[in-house]
Parts: C-alpha cells; structure tokens; sequence
C-alpha cells in the first residue's frame, strides 16, 4: 500500500499540496525528519519500498510514486500480458529474416515493466510487440496474396 511521507519544517507547508492531490492512501507529514534519518533519504522526491518488518525491499528511486497503472501490472493482467509474450515469442519462431529482434525487444520490455511493477514499461513492450507482429502478419498476408492472387 503506497504511504506518503512528506518531509518539511512545519505541518503547514505541505498541506496545501496534500489535499489538492485529494490522494487515496494515507499522507503524513514529517517535521522531525525521523523517516529520512531511518532510511537514509537525501533526495526529494525519493520512492522506497519497506516491507511488513521496516526493511527497505527495493533500493531508492528518485521519482514520483503513483499507482495509475497498478491494473496493468496486477494479478488480474498476468494471464493477458502472458497470452501477449506467448504470440511474440511465437512470431520469433517464423523463418523470415530479421523477425526475431523486435518481438525479443518487446518480450524483455514487458518483462522487465513487470518484475519492476512499472506499467508505462509493460505497456511499451506490448505496444511494440502488438505492431510488429500486426507488420509482420500484414507483411505475409500482402506476400501471400501478391504471389497467389
């Protein structure tokens, strides 16, 4: 569950930010400090992962956090992106010259988008592979239909 500490001087100066935000985890405002002296933050705006027992899980990422694409890297989508990786992999396997690269690339992409829960990553490599493959099967219909009539 995403958890937002905000680090400032007074409780005030952050608030503002906070509620135009209108998030939907719990914010908290920090004005000792105690969670960048915890976990060694320097950089803001940092984004750590601590687990159930308060251990940094992930090292530091100095971004903006958000869940917008959670559906995308979800339990609920993994049956889905698999089905997607599988038709590339399969178009990799088509004896045509260079029609393996560009499925490879896309199969990686997504994979690495989902081992680090980013959604934007997945949704490239599925965009990517999904145009080529689309290319490819353009390719060996208007193949197919120039050679045969």
């Amino acid at each position: 569950m995403p958890f937002v500490v905000a680090l400032d001087r007074s409780a005030d100066d952050p608030r503002e930010f906070i509620e135009r935000a209108a998030p939907t985890h719990p914010s908290v405002i920090d004005t000792e400090h105690v969670v960048a002296e915890l976990y060694h933050i320097v950089n803001v705006p940092t984004m750590i992962w601590i687990d159930e027992k308060g251990r940094v899980c992930r090292p530091h990422d100095a971004q903006f956090g958000t869940d917008t694409f959670t559906a995308v890297t979800g339990k609920r989508s993994e049956r889905i992106i698999g089905l997607f990786l599988c038709i590339f992999c399969a178009s990799i396997l088509v004896p045509l010259p260079m029609t393996n690269t560009v499925p490879g690339f896309a199969v990686a992409i997504a994979s690495f988008g989902l081992m680090q829960k980013d959604g934007l990553m997945v949704i490239a490599g599925l965009t990517l592979g999904t145009a080529w493959v689309s290319g490819l099967v353009g390719a060996v219909m208007f193949g197919a239909v120039s050679l045969f009539g």
